[in-house]
């Protein structure tokens, strides 16, 4: 009687075990899902994206590979369409030839659903670190922001090889490289390690394949994986303040003379405030005279002018350092000196802006 009672015991739990693996399963290969599409409020913020999919003998039974394989087509039946690269690689202790090997290229569903449904167990070692390295050559110098999404049940001999893998591959990278993994199984070991991948660079995350058994789940994920907030439009830029006109009358001069008349005190003002208000600029003073005398005269006689004017702004609060003089005496003439008005018009100190 008890042997009875403990083998129908044993043929239950038996019984349940199978139940739940084929529920598990069952949820697994009938998943269906659609393409995600950002929000109003979301935009794509990933450039590339490599699946690597653990296709070795660690993976155990074949429920376990078959629902790791409806989990990748799943996913990428969800990815959104977008202006991103993808690619899929399979790995396993077996030549290269016999796993998938999908290049980075622009996306495309087609090519990404083939790929995901030409997966098989292919058995052997778990050589993830070796597959981690191999990808090297996709990212080496990509700009932008990259993912690696990992399937794997994380059963490694070595896991300090795989996190080093890990670190190596973000340094051959260009910009951002994010490490995304999704644990097939239930190795306590293997989900550790899978947990410190997605942790390495900062950016990633680890997921439980048990937990992706709906298509909510599988769109939650494909959204942290590719999708951000949009980015606010930069406003446009301030238009340039207008460009001071910077202009200054000339000082005129009777014949023969240096002194300042009394009405060049408003020009005088205007230049002094114009250096208190802007001071990074300075006054440039050019000294003339007509043709009259000879050419030494002249010279001379220029040079009181300038000077005279550079007294009357110096006087008025102008620093002396701000001022820059030349005289050019009757070689600069404004126009021809052939007239008495002509001649009073060359008779001058011109007052220009340096900035």
């Amino acid at each position: 009687m008890k042997t009875a009672i403990w083998s129908k015991g044993i043929l239950c739990c038996i019984t349940l075990i199978l139940i739940v693996g084929c529920q598990t399963f069952t949820n697994a290969k009938r998943l269906s899902v659609t393409p995600v599409v950002p929000k109003e409020n979301e935009q794509i913020i990933r450039d590339q994206l490599i699946i690597l999919v653990d296709v070795t003998g660690s993976i155990g039974s074949t429920s376990v590979y078959e629902e790791e394989k409806a989990l990748v087509q799943a996913f990428t039946a969800a990815m959104p369409d977008g202006k991103y690269e993808s690619g899929m690689d399979s790995f396993a202790g077996v030549k290269s030839s016999l796993c998938v090997k999908q290049p980075l290229e622009p996306f495309s569903r087609t090519v990404m659903a083939r790929s995901a449904s030409s997966l098989k167990p292919l058995g052997s070692l778990t050589p993830l670190a070796r597959a981690i390295r191999c990808q090297e050559a996709e990212f080496s110098g990509k700009p932008g922001r990259s993912a690696l999404l990992v399937f794997s049940d994380g059963k490694v001999r070595i896991p300090e090889e795989v996190l080093q893998a890990c670190q190596d591959i973000k340094a051959a990278h260009n910009g951002e490289l994010c490490i995304f993994t999704v644990q097939v199984g239930s190795s306590e070991r293997g989900a550790k390690l899978l947990q410190e991948m997605a942790a390495v660079n900062g950016c990633g995350k680890y997921y439980d394949g048990a937990s992706l058994n709906t298509a909510a789940a599988i769109d939650a994920m494909v959204r942290d994986i590719f999708l951000g907030p949009k980015e606010a439009p930069q406003p446009a830029p301030k238009p340039a303040p207008p460009a001071v006109a910077w202009k200054l009358n000339n000082i005129l001069f009777d014949n023969d003379s240096s002194v300042i008349a009394s009405t060049y005190d408003g020009l005088l003002g205007e230049a002094v405030a114009m250096t208190k208000e802007n001071p990074k600029i300075r006054i440039h003073l050019q000294g003339h005279t007509d043709s009259n005398a000879s050419t030494q005269y002249n010279q001379k006689l220029s040079e009181r002018r300038v000077n005279a004017v550079k007294a009357a702004l110096v006087q008025r609060g102008v620093d002396a350092s701000r001022l820059e003089t030349n005289a050019y005496g009757e070689n600069k003439p404004a126009v021809p000196n052939d007239s008495p008005d002509n001649m009073y018009k060359n008779r001058r100190v011109e007052l220009s802006v340096i900035e």
